[in-house]
Formats: C-alpha cells, structure tokens, sequence
C-alpha cells in the first residue's frame, strides 16, 4: 500500500521538522524522498508503488507540515 497510517504522521511530522530546521539555514537545500518494495509482484508494480509511496510522503510533509515543495524531490526505485 502507498497509503501512510495515522501511526506514522508522528514520525513523518519529526522529520519534517529537522527538514525545516536545515531549509531555514539553507534555503536552497533539496531533499530526496525515495520509496521502496519488496521483491513479490511485477517490476513494473513494484516500480509503480515505489513511486506512489514516495510521493505520498512528500505530500504529506508539504500540506501537513509545511515543507516547501521546491525543497523536496521523491523518486520510486520499485524492488531495487
């Protein structure tokens, strides 16, 4: 699933959190968020979900969270 539990927003608000810290000392500061899968499906599945996850995460840490979205990137890598 690419979806991100309500258990999680805790962690995802931490790291959001450390995010900014580093964005305010350096505005220009780009972050990659990577999504992942394990081995069970179809490469193009897997790549598909990858892909999905990180761009959930990413949202969540812009709208909920206020990381701007030109400081953030997100890029699936499926099984790999």
């Amino acid at each position: 699933s690419w979806e991100v539990s309500e258990g999680q927003y805790s962690k995802l608000e931490r790291a959001a959190r450390g995010l900014l810290r580093v964005i305010e000392r350096n505005p220009n500061e780009i972050f990659m968020i990577e999504g992942y899968t394990d081995a069970v499906g179809s490469e193009e599945d897997n790549l598909s979900l990858s892909d999905r996850r990180a761009d959930t995460v990413a949202v969540i840490v812009s709208e909920d969270f206020g990381v701007p979205t030109e400081n953030r990137n997100t890029q699936g890598h499926g099984e790999a």
